[in-house]
């Protein structure tokens, strides 16, 4: 067996081990977030050679995209750590950027499943978790709600919000404790070069 069938294998090997661990995440950030939108087919694990990881919604069939790097590892816990804050974005999947709400609510649960791990590049992402922080006691019902009657806009034909383009108004219709800060939750994430999908 040559090297580069040994890489592939110990890639195919990987994935065999994480796929469980999203399907896991996903029932969780379902359990506190509400279901997930099911116009996409349930997303596997796929790898590229990149830096890091993110959630490809191409075709409506949903992957998340891990860096080859973390998983020709013997511990896989990067890779965990990437697929817990992944696993947010796959409740609402959508292209573009999205706000400081669902990056925070991402990486809040990424650190909360795996909390053995950080990135040194994480701090933007951390930036976002610091946002969301102080409503975490309520966020997660009033998010659960909000998305649950989105969902019923969506299945009568009608205008509905995902997570990512939630605004101002609305979040503090459905959490009124964050009406001083509803602005910079909602704030545009910073398109980062760490967090882009290479160019094919």
């Amino acid at each position: 067996m040559n090297s580069n069938s040994r890489v592939q294998e110990k890639i195919e090997q990987s994935i065999g081990i994480l796929q469980p661990f999203l399907a896991e995440c996903i029932h969780q950030v379902q359990e506190l977030l509400g279901a997930r939108d099911e116009q996409y087919c349930l997303p596997q694990i796929r790898s590229e050679n990149r830096e890091g990881p993110y959630t490809d919604t191409s075709n409506r069939r949903l992957a998340v995209v891990l860096p080859v790097s973390s998983l020709l590892v013997c511990d896989l816990t990067a890779a965990r750590w990437h697929i817990a804050h992944e696993s947010i974005h796959v409740l609402d999947p959508h292209p573009n950027p999205t706000n400081y709400l669902e990056e925070g609510l991402a990486t809040w649960f990424q650190y909360k499943k795996v909390d053995s791990y950080t990135d040194s590049r994480w701090d933007p992402w951390a930036e976002a978790e610091k946002r969301v922080q102080p409503f975490m006691d309520k966020l997660p019902t009033a998010l659960k709600c909000f998305r649950e009657e989105q969902r019923r806009l969506r299945l009568r034909g009608e205008f509905w919000t995902k997570l990512g383009d939630i605004t101002d108004d609305l979040l503090t219709c459905y959490c009124p404790e964050t009406r001083e800060a509803a602005h910079s939750l909602v704030a545009r994430f910073p398109t980062i070069p760490y967090a882009t999908p290479a160019s094919p």
